[in-house]
């Protein structure tokens, strides 16, 4: 008579497939320990913040792509229109650097909703309400969903921090050639362009 084979010689269970990767915009996502900096002037206290998230068991990325939810990215209020400004408000939480005073004087870090940036704010002339910012990309999926961006060899900022910017808002892009359809709408900005539309 055969024998019945024992648990731990039974077949492995199959794999589980691989998670979905996170999504671009809409989370709610617990700290992930990345941090981020745009627009600290001062090298001695930009270094001194970098220290303290390295102290904490943290990592800082230098990189607007590496903004994702979880993240978190730290501002001055009124804080400059940077490339990781644009991508992070799509991508993760603006915080002041009071989350990392906080943080390194309880010797762990704190939450981040607190230190959030909020209210009106000010970049290079435009008026922005870091707030509603903040509600739109917890409750919706990226404010270019559904649209795609045909990005031009010239603009400002480059093209391929442009579509990091277009990414992290939950939209597509492409380059050119292309067809234009009739519905085409010009997009123009200072010294930029790009084409939107739908997908």
């Amino acid at each position: 008579a055969s024998r019945r084979r024992s648990a731990s010689q039974a077949a492995p269970a199959p794999t589980a497939a691989p998670s979905a990767p996170p999504p671009v915009s809409g989370s709610t996502a617990p700290f992930c320990g990345r941090v981020g900096f745009s627009g600290i002037k001062e090298p001695e206290r930009l270094a001194r913040y970098k220290k303290v998230v390295e102290t904490l068991g943290g990592t800082v990325v230098e990189s607007a792509e590496d903004l994702v939810p979880g993240a978190a990215l730290v501002v001055e209020p009124n804080p400059l229109r940077t490339v990781k400004l644009c991508a992070g408000v799509s991508a993760c939480e603006l915080v002041t650097p009071s989350w990392l005073e906080a943080s390194a004087e309880a010797g762990a870090f704190e939450p981040l909703e607190p230190h959030a940036l909020h209210g009106e704010q000010q970049s290079k002339g435009v008026h922005w309400d870091a707030s509603a910012a903040r509600a739109a990309r917890v409750a919706c999926a990226g404010c270019l969903a559904g649209h795609t961006f045909v990005v031009t060899k010239q603009t400002t900022p480059r093209p391929d921090e442009l579509e990091t910017i277009i990414r992290k808002a939950g939209g597509a892009h492409t380059r050119p050639p292309f067809a234009p359809p009739a519905c085409l709408t010009n997009l123009r900005t200072s010294r930029s362009e790009c084409l939107l539309m739908p997908s």
